[in-house]
């Protein structure tokens, strides 16, 4: 747990709780609750540790541990890698050649097998993922997705505390009708503002018959993607956390996107019935 001074202060910030008492909490813990704990789980249901600041602390915890590895590898200082943790997304057009994005137009919905070639072009473009790249599926998802009413990807949300790659290639010319993502700029950072709504919203999680219990949440078991506002307008929430207003991603055909989705991100609304298609690669850090 190799935690700044810099990391002491936010958290005791967001969280009015001491980082080194919660650390010497977590250490006296089995290795398999410690093992959930720094894992992939969304939310750890353990009202007394997340009333102490858990789920702030695995998100700079988890950070931490992205950082290092990309050091490591000496991959942190690539302009890919510090756009994406600038930003919380990357972007690149024409990403494939005309050859294999033709080709990739006439493949069937559902997963299939990079090529050697794509390995190469992702592993090349995806710093930011360090060696996580090289542990992933290389596996891509042809997906078309059809708009309907009430989809509750519509509404702001994070997919975890922990950074996490999800990427699409699009198959064709994006606009604002077709329901494009729209993400947030920068909410993939650990600012004092998302790290008190993290624990808040953490916190809440025990009680649904909290007021906001609601608006940050669906229901189990999804508690975990926490959600903006999920009742109501989500830009006076975006203000109180000092965060920008979205950026809605319209691109042309074979653009690639790339997000951080512990950022704030959603799909945004479209015509019931509408179509997107895209090609999809993700990796978990």
């Amino acid at each position: 747990m190799n935690f700044t001074l810099h990391h002491k202060q936010l958290f005791e910030e967001a969280t009015g709780h001491n980082l080194e008492a919660l650390c010497n909490e977590i250490s006296a813990l089995s290795n398999s609750e410690y093992q959930k704990i720094i894992g992939q789980d969304k939310h750890i249901f353990n009202n007394s540790l997340n009333e102490k600041g858990l789920q702030v602390f695995r998100a700079l915890l988890a950070e931490t541990m992205w950082i290092e590895s990309l050091k490591k590898n000496n991959q942190y200082e690539n302009k890919n890698t510090q756009d994406f943790i600038e930003n919380g997304f990357f972007v690149k057009e024409n990403f494939l050649t005309p050859t294999a994005f033709k080709q990739l137009q006439h493949l069937s919905q559902g997963e299939h097998r990079m090529d050697l070639e794509m390995v190469d072009l992702y592993k090349r473009t995806f710093t930011f993922a360090g060696k996580h790249f090289d542990s992933s599926s290389k596996t891509i998802n042809v997906k078309t997705h059809k708009h309907f009413e009430g989809d509750d990807q519509y509404k702001l949300h994070i997919d975890s505390h922990r950074p996490r790659i999800k990427s699409w290639v699009y198959l064709q010319d994006t606009t604002e009708e077709h329901g494009p993502l729209s993400y947030v700029p920068k909410s993939n950072q650990n600012t004092v503002e998302k790290l008190k709504w993290l624990y808040e919203t953490s916190v809440i999680a025990a009680d649904e018959a909290h007021p906001l219990f609601f608006h940050r949440h669906i229901s189990a078991p999804r508690i975990g993607s926490y959600r903006l506002n999920l009742c109501g307008p989500q830009t006076p929430e975006l203000e109180q956390l000092n965060m920008a207003k979205e950026k809605l991603m319209c691109v042309k055909m074979n653009t690639l996107i790339a997000a951080d989705t512990r950022g704030f991100h959603r799909r945004t609304p479209a015509v019931p019935g509408t179509l997107r298609k895209s090609i999809r690669f993700n990796i978990f850090l």
